[in-house]
């Protein structure tokens, strides 16, 4: 039996009044180091298990009996497990004893572990050390942690304890506090407009207070997320949403300033560099102008600001879909893939030049559909709901004909398409079809059959609404080009 009851828990941000910052700036650096620490031990931990020759074995012959036993056995004996980390991050810690506790400690390693899986399972190909310039966080285990909070206040160990701002006009906050009970404390340090400010997050038992008015059950919403938009389509409303509509386009600027530093960078460390430009081998210890600083602050905060404007659009537009309906469902989509840049070589047929391997991570860098796909799920969850993800495979949504139920695969250039003697737009008819999906059995994990009858009986209804969409489109939004 688990010594812990999994329980829902969400998160409230409240920024803390601390003014004593060089002891807080001496925390986080001490916790920075366990953590580069803990990562160097992991990564030699699991180089020397990867060299192992029966552990080869055992990751590549899926067949043999009792093979993850055996691989953990494996770690076990190259101290590469979660717990073995947690066991040197005590070691580090003794060095500061009077300035950290052992769950903050414990909670880096197993930071630092899971960093080292992503090598492990080839999710990543490196990992990336903590610098004095990032931005990063460190937490508790338990509220009887270190780190804590009680009656308004934050301890840091014993000694340490700072206010921690509520506004007396913020009743979320206040409700959100005093209706649940806390799990444990994340503090956070965050470099805004080039000052240094210091969050708390209470991690909470329970679910937060409701702000908004929720849909009925009853209507279902297909949604077909792709790169830059999310098409969604219920029986009573058609909508193509641009993912992101107001953020401001920063790639231009963000290429200007990194020329600039690295010109700033070269005029600083000319020893390092060879007379054809390249760098030179072997260790370095860099040299930075302060015209340098001042541009890495100004290019952070313009990551900043777009990353916080990005995720303020996204739930705004979660809300407003969950206004109208809780039962949403959605294809299941690899973003991951469309990041990576194409294996094959092909030719433009019109001019014979060579096409462009990199695919969509540009895109998706600056519309984050997958962000918007884990706020709406983390919304659903807070009224015990879940959002459906069918089985992309079975379904192949942008390609059936619910009429005679044929799949076409068409290009990703082709924006419309005849169904029934009726003009389509590819990505509004694919949430249609999306939300027309059905389990084909009880023991389907995921939607992954389209139900054709209920198809055809709200497929009238679904143009009178596409039509009246595409209309509003072509007239007033950004989206014009995207459907044309």
């Amino acid at each position: 039996m688990p010594r812990y009851e999994r329980t829902d828990s969400f998160t409230l941000t409240i920024e803390a009044d601390i003014k004593d910052r060089a002891y807080v700036e001496k925390y986080f650096r001490v916790l920075d180091q366990i953590y580069n620490g803990c990562l160097d031990v992991a990564l030699k931990r699991l180089h020397k298990l990867q060299m192992d020759p029966e552990y080869q074995k055992l990751v590549k012959d899926k067949t043999i009996k009792g093979r993850s036993k055996k691989i953990h056995e494996k770690q076990i004996e190259y101290g590469y497990t979660e717990y073995q980390l947690h066991e040197k991050a005590a070691e580090m810690k003794h060095h500061f004893s009077d300035i950290v506790g052992i769950d903050e400690c414990q909670k880096q390693a197993t930071k630092a572990f899971r960093a080292v899986e992503k090598i492990r399972f080839h999710q990543a190909d490196s990992v990336r050390h903590h610098s004095r310039y990032d931005d990063t966080s460190v937490e508790g285990k338990s509220k009887n942690s270190a780190l804590n909070y009680r009656k308004g206040l934050l301890y840091i160990g014993k000694t340490h304890r700072y206010e921690i701002i509520i506004k007396p006009d913020d009743a979320y906050a206040q409700e959100a506090i005093r209706n649940n009970r806390l799990k444990y404390v994340r503090l956070l340090r965050k470099t805004i407009r080039g000052k240094t400010r210091y969050f708390v997050q209470l991690v909470l038992r329970g679910t937060p207070p409701r702000k908004h008015e929720y849909g009925p059950d009853s209507v279902v919403t297909g949604l077909d997320v792709g790169v830059s938009t999310a098409a969604e389509v219920s029986i009573n409303h058609v909508e193509l949403h641009e993912l992101g509509p107001d953020i401001p386009v920063i790639d231009a600027e963000i290429r200007r300033i990194n020329r600039a530093m690295d010109r700033s960078r070269r005029a600083s460390n000319p020893e390092y560099f060879n007379e054809d430009g390249t760098i030179r081998k072997g260790r370095k210890k860099w040299h930075y102008s302060n015209r340098y600083a001042r541009m890495r602050k100004k290019r952070k905060e313009l990551y900043r600001k777009r990353a916080l404007q990005l995720k303020t659009s996204h739930e705004m537009l979660a809300n407003e879909i969950l206004e109208r309906s809780t039962t949403v469902i959605c294809e299941t989509m690899n973003y991951r893939a469309l990041q990576k840049r194409s294996k094959k070589t092909t030719h433009n047929s019109r001019n014979g030049r060579f096409n462009r391997k990199s695919r969509f991570g540009k895109a998706l860098a600056n519309h984050a559909p997958s962000m918007f796909e884990q706020l709406l799920d983390q919304k659903l969850h807070y009224i015990g709901k879940e959002l459906i993800r069918t089985d992309t495979a079975k379904i192949r949504a942008s390609q059936i004909n619910h009429v005679n139920g044929e799949a076409i695969k068409k290009n990703l250039s082709v924006r419309k398409f005849e169904i029934d003697g009726n003009i389509v737009q590819r990505d509004l008819y694919s949430a249609f079809i999306t939300g027309h999906t059905v389990y084909s059995s009880e023991d389907s994990l995921k939607p992954d059959m389209v139900d054709f009858e209920s198809c055809a009986n709200d497929f009238e209804t679904f143009l009178i609404f596409q039509d009246r969409e595409l209309k509003s489109i072509a007239n007033t939004t950004n989206l014009s080009w995207y459907i044309s």
